[in-house]
C-alpha cells in the first residue's frame, strides 16, 4: 500500500510540473469517456432495448415502387396510405411516418391522419 501512495504522489508531482501535458491528458480522457458514453447510449437505445411494440418481430415496412424512376423504395403517397389503411385485412394496424430533412427555418407539419412512428 505504501508503494501505491508513493506512485500516486510521484504521478501528481509530474503532472503539476508539466501543465500542458496534464491539460492534454485530461481532455483526451474527457473526450474518450464522452464518446464512449454517447456510443453506448445509441447502442443501448437501438440494439439492446426492445421496441415499444407488442410482438416487434411482426413489424414490417412497406414502400411504393416507382418503375419510371427505377426506385424500389419510393415514398408512399398520403392518399395511398389512407387507402391501404382503410382496406387492409392483412395487417392489424398501419401507421405512416415522414422523414424530412430541413435546410431552412421554414417547415410544414404532416396531416393529422399520418402518425409519426418513432
Amino acid at each position: 500500500m505504501r508503494d501505491a501512495w508513493r506512485d500516486l504522489r510521484f504521478g501528481v508531482r509530474v503532472l503539476l510540473k508539466r501543465p500542458g501535458f496534464t491539460v492534454i491528458a485530461v481532455l483526451t480522457l474527457a473526450l474518450g469517456i464522452g464518446a464512449n458514453t454517447a456510443i453506448f447510449g445509441v447502442v443501448d437505445a437501438v440494439l439492446l432495448r426492445p421496441l415499444p411494440f407488442p410482438h416487434p418481430e411482426r413489424l414490417v415496412q412497406i414502400w411504393e415502387r416507382n418503375q419510371k424512376r427505377g426506385d424500389d423504395h419510393d415514398s408512399v403517397m398520403a392518399a395511398n396510405y389512407l387507402d391501404w389503411r382503410s382496406r387492409s385485412s392483412v395487417f392489424d394496424e398501419l401507421c405512416g411516418s415522414e422523414f424530412v430533412v430541413q435546410s431552412s427555418s421554414s417547415f410544414s407539419l404532416p396531416s393529422d391522419d399520418l402518425v409519426a412512428a418513432a
